[in-house]
């Protein structure tokens, strides 16, 4: 059993490493952090789950889920990186600020990787609608809905082939530019004169421009409500990290995490 110099002086030891960063410390508390998301997330799961039986709109569940996965990120990150800062025993407000942004920075990244990809793609799927409607009817038909679109529309007339096969063969000829190769082929199909033709090619083309817009603007929205709740995690996470690094620091002053019972209640009494 130490004395009472004896025991202050073991609490006020530095920490064993000799950077201001430690890595060991650091890797716990990011996985202490990854667990803590994992079990939030799980019963964010769960309640959703529970909300949609019940009846939600997708529109309030959208918003609890942001709700939620804000709320995961904040208590993740100010676990892990309070966790890392009481086991590598730092005492240094800053030092235990930039520990617990590192935890933070680290957990980000691996939570947000897939946000990113997500946001990615979605960059991809509106440059490529962007793309086709910037060249005409030609590059938009291969969109997914809109080749739906066109064989809707082809199925109203009575064709010599399927639907599908007809949407196809028009896709190509405008995808080359030969407008009045589709017009001819249309014709063919469905037994046009050349004016109904025309006429059949211009109300399609009107319905593929109004769907480009809708799915530009259905995307547009989706881009910008995944850019701002990426940077909103980024922000919160961060935050929760330096708040629980310093915490952690905090409580080092008082008690180290490895000291015995006995040992605190002796610190207590000096103090």
């Amino acid at each position: 059993m130490l004395n009472n110099e004896e025991l202050m002086e073991h609490t006020n030891l530095a920490p064993t490493h000799r950077h201001i960063i430690c890595w060991k410390s650091s890797l716990a508390g990011l996985a202490i952090a990854l667990v803590v998301f994992s079990g939030l997330i799980a019963l964010a799961v769960a309640f959703g789950g529970i909300a949609l039986s019940d009846g939600t709109t997708w529109q309030r569940l959208s918003v609890l889920t942001a709700l939620s996965l804000v709320f995961s990120v904040f208590l993740a990150a100010f676990g892990g990186a309070y966790y890392s800062v009481r086991v590598a025993r730092m005492k240094v407000d800053l030092a235990a600020m930039a520990q617990g942004l590192l935890v933070g920075s680290l957990f980000l990244l691996l939570v947000l990787c897939q946000g990113v990809s997500a946001v990615g793609t979605m960059v991809k799927a509106t440059g490529a609608v962007i793309g086709g409607a910037a060249a005409g009817s030609g590059a938009a038909i291969t969109d997914p809905a809109v080749q739906d679109l066109v064989e809707d529309s082809a199925s109203e007339l009575r064709l010599k082939a399927e639907p599908s096969v007809v949407a196809k063969g028009l896709a190509s000829r405008l995808l080359r530019g030969d407008t009045e190769g589709a017009k001819r082929y249309l014709a063919y199909q469905a037994s046009l004169t050349p004016e109904q033709a025309d006429q059949k090619m211009n109300e399609l083309k009107a319905k593929v421009d109004a769907a480009l817009v809708k799915t530009r603007e259905a995307t547009a929205t989706a881009l910008k409500a995944a850019g701002w709740t990426v940077f909103l995690l980024m922000v919160v996470g961060l935050f929760a990290a330096a708040i629980g690094g310093l915490l952690g620091a905090k409580t080092n002053e008082r008690y180290f995490l490895d000291m015995s019972h006995e040992e605190v209640l002796r610190v207590r009494q000096v103090r």
